[in-house]
């Protein structure tokens, strides 16, 4: 089950709104995902937001969500975060 390009940057996106710049909780974030076109289980959209807390972690952005950590995120997960920071002129210093 392969994550296509345009389902991680759905999810960090959404990660990005919903557990750095607010709080809200996870659960609703996955629906949102799943309404916004991620064709995945909720399971595994729940270990993608793992591994985004995972890169955030990484790069010393604050997350709002206690969750637990994966930290085998991909390169694509990792350039797509990067992006979707850029996109929204989001300073990971100012995070």
């Amino acid at each position: 089950m392969r994550w296509q390009s345009f389902e991680d940057k759905i999810c960090c996106a959404i990660f990005i709104k919903n557990h750095v710049l607010s709080s809200m909780s996870i659960e609703l974030s996955i629906k949102e995902a799943i309404k916004k076109g991620v064709d995945k289980a909720e399971g595994s959209i729940k270990m993608k937001f793992s591994n985004i807390a995972a890169i955030c972690d990484d790069l010393g952005i604050k997350v709002s969500t206690k969750m637990g950590r994966l930290t085998n995120y991909s390169k694509q997960n990792y350039l797509e975060f990067q992006d979707v920071l850029r996109v929204l002129n989001l300073d990971v210093g100012r995070l």
